[in-house]
């Protein structure tokens, strides 16, 4: 992009004209939607050629474009390459974006258009989408030749720490994807309790406000950065929890993430259900397998068992011959955990989980806890261990202190440490592993995603919310764009 340091002279506006119509047959005097698409089609015009925009314009009596226009010195500006390219007077955004050859800005266009028609309350907000300075929008190199412009995307972001409420939608430049990243079209997010936790300043990392958030879902390959090997532009995807959230973030319709953290979409699965498997099954994958060796015949304790984790711990464990003990507080789930394939379903509210294990193990003990709750109960669950056995922390929605079992962990010889998914995906040849386990999983259908419940991107607040309420039995997805 080159800037022209004088801009061309204009003409006096004339008498205003009746109103006209835009492609999608709307009367772009009446705002809401249209006169938002039309004063889009002038911003992008202007790019392409600045005179023949402005008599467009004055031809149309927009006097009311002009300020937009002089604040953000656009009629300075012509796009590299393009020269002054002829714009029809019935400009519309179709037509210039035509008139500039980008064919991602009209597929941006046509994207935002088409969305504002499905949320017409959210119609006004394509007025200002492209109301940006584009004197300081820069023009970033891509592999897919010169010139590839940045990118705004919606997306949801938050300026202080708190519950549900505090998750905003914003209009946000996401730039081009550099070396070793990707722009996704996002197609549905899974959620994740550590996304509430960080919304909440309580995660293992203070969030960088305004901060997004999300690190988990499915989509297509958009753009390709350079250096990236085995992804190519329309890829079906899913998007796997292995950044920082202050880096990067995925709730939005489109995102750059870093390509290690992509890989293709299983076979067979949908972008809902390609959400739901990674976080679950690496997670579980990466305690119960590569880090404790879980193997034939040993019992594993599974507290919050009704848990996206939860459930792919079940499955992992059935999957080596392993004896699979789920642990939830009611018994209103028992059902619905027996046939996710829990060998065992223990409420411990109204059962004694150590006479329940003991007598379930042939009062061997389990040799394995793998346990999101932490807090008080810790005690207990030693005490329906084994000897050498290995408890595994990588939660804390108990909320409270979690005591070291001194006593019992020396008579037993016990190991308790803490644990993160980061343990796998840190690790080149754990990640690896653990994503051919999974996949292996999933292709001879020992593996299955559970989805709790969908909820539409205009819904996250509401979608943060059912999770807290504990109420899901597996994952809960947010489909974007639908």
């Amino acid at each position: 992009m080159k800037i022209v340091s004088n801009p061309p002279p204009r003409s006096p506006a004339p008498e205003p004209r009746p109103p006209i119509q835009d492609v999608y047959g709307q009367d772009t005097e009446a705002g809401g939607v249209s006169d938002g698409v039309m004063r889009w089609s002038w911003m992008m015009a202007m790019q392409a050629s600045p005179k023949a925009t402005l008599d467009c314009v004055d031809a149309f009596g927009r006097t009311d474009l002009r300020p937009d226009m002089d604040a953000f010195n656009v009629p300075t500006l012509v796009v590299h390459g393009t020269g002054d390219a002829t714009v029809p007077i019935d400009a519309t955004g179709r037509a210039a974006a035509k008139a500039i050859g980008s064919n991602a800005e009209l597929k941006e266009y046509e994207r935002r258009a088409a969305r504002a028609d499905r949320h017409p309350r959210r119609a006004t907000q394509l007025k200002t989408y492209w109301l940006f300075s584009t004197v300081e929008h820069s023009t970033v190199q891509s592999t897919k030749g010169p010139n590839k412009e940045s990118r705004m995307t919606r997306a949801i972001r938050f300026h202080e720490t708190g519950g549900p409420d505090v998750l905003q939608y914003e209009d946000i430049e996401i730039g081009a994807p550099g070396r070793g990243e990707v722009c996704i079209n996002v197609e549905a997010i899974g959620l994740n309790r550590a996304e509430a936790m960080f919304r909440q300043g309580a995660y293992l990392e203070d969030p960088k406000l305004p901060a997004g958030v999300g690190y988990e879902g499915a989509g297509t390959v958009e753009v390709v950065g350079d250096g990236v090997e085995g992804l190519a532009e329309g890829d079906a995807v899913s998007v796997i929890p292995a950044f920082s959230m202050n880096d990067y973030s995925f709730y939005a319709e489109q995102a750059i993430v870093p390509a290690h953290a992509v890989t293709s979409r299983p076979k067979g699965l949908d972008a809902v259900q390609a959400s739901a498997v990674w976080m679950p099954f690496l997670t579980a994958y990466g305690a119960l397998i590569e880090l404790g060796q879980l193997t034939k015949g040993d019992a594993v304790i599974i507290p919050a068992a009704s848990s996206s984790v939860g459930l792919a711990a079940i499955q992992i464990a059935n999957s080596v011959g392993a004896v699979s003990i789920a642990a939830t507080r009611t018994s209103s789930k028992a059902d619905d955990l027996k046939k996710a394939g829990a060998a065992h379903v223990v409420a411990t509210e109204e059962q004694d989980i150590v006479a329940e294990v003991m007598r379930i193990t042939g009062n061997k003990g389990a040799r394995m806890v793998f346990d999101p709750v932490a807090g008080p109960q810790v005690e207990t669950l030693v005490d329906a261990m084994g000897a050498g056995g290995i408890v595994f922390i990588y939660g804390a929605l108990a909320g409270k202190p979690t005591p070291f079992p001194m006593i019992a962990g020396m008579n037993k010889a016990l190991t308790m440490r803490g644990y993160t998914l980061f343990e796998v995906i840190g690790d080149a040849g754990r990640f690896e592993r653990g994503k051919k386990f999974v996949t292996d999983g999933l292709e001879k259908g020992d593996f299955k995603a559970t989805v709790s419940k969908t909820f539409d991107f205009e819904d996250m607040v509401e979608a943060h919310k059912y999770m807290e309420s504990n109420q899901q039995f597996g994952k809960i997805v947010v489909t974007v764009g639908g």
